[in-house]
């Protein structure tokens, strides 16, 4: 099958989705920076307004959360989702989003799961993707994939910090 690598492939996402490639504009550790400033302010921001009880931390109840989801924030099952927790929520909770819009748009099929063909990726980097064998990228599997992704260009950042970003969440 003709299709996009891996790198083009996230980034053709990027730019369908966020207008631009922010990888051109910037290095993945001053972008990377720059998400997670913005996270911390949006998780202070979120404390400092939910917090009805003052302990700096919140409940499923000040998060008008139900327990499914907030189980996916409370990390370490203590009842209460602190700063830490919630700033490493937000990323995946993009990165869920992003995959569901992909297949929302590109899912010709109506089975809420793409081919390869309506990925419009190539053999190598769909077998990257569909982890299960099945001919399909599912919601999970396309999570997945990104989140690792993501990792990699944090860790290539880590050792040399003029890595660019090949998939980039929008915050």
């Amino acid at each position: 099958m003709n299709g996009i690598s891996s790198v083009d492939f996230s980034s053709s996402v990027n730019k369908y989705y966020d207008g631009k490639n922010k990888s051109e504009a910037s290095s993945n550790n001053t972008f990377s920076s720059q998400v997670d400033s913005q996270i911390d302010s949006m998780t202070a921001t979120l404390i400092k307004d939910k917090d009805s009880d003052g302990d700096k931390v919140l409940s499923s109840e000040e998060l008008n959360m139900d327990s499914d989801t907030f189980s996916q924030v409370d990390t370490n099952k203590d009842g209460k989702a602190d700063r830490a927790e919630l700033n490493a929520f937000f990323p995946v909770n993009q990165i869920d989003f992003m995959s569901s819009r992909v297949i929302s748009d590109k899912d010709s099929d109506g089975d809420k799961a793409l081919s390869a063909l309506e990925l419009n990726a190539d053999s190598e980097t769909f077998g990257k993707i569909d982890t299960n064998g099945d001919g399909k990228a599912d919601r999970a599997e396309l999570n997945a994939y990104w989140q690792t992704m993501n990792n990699a260009n944090q860790t290539a950042s880590d050792v040399n910090p003029t890595t660019e970003a090949t998939i980039n969440v929008k915050v």
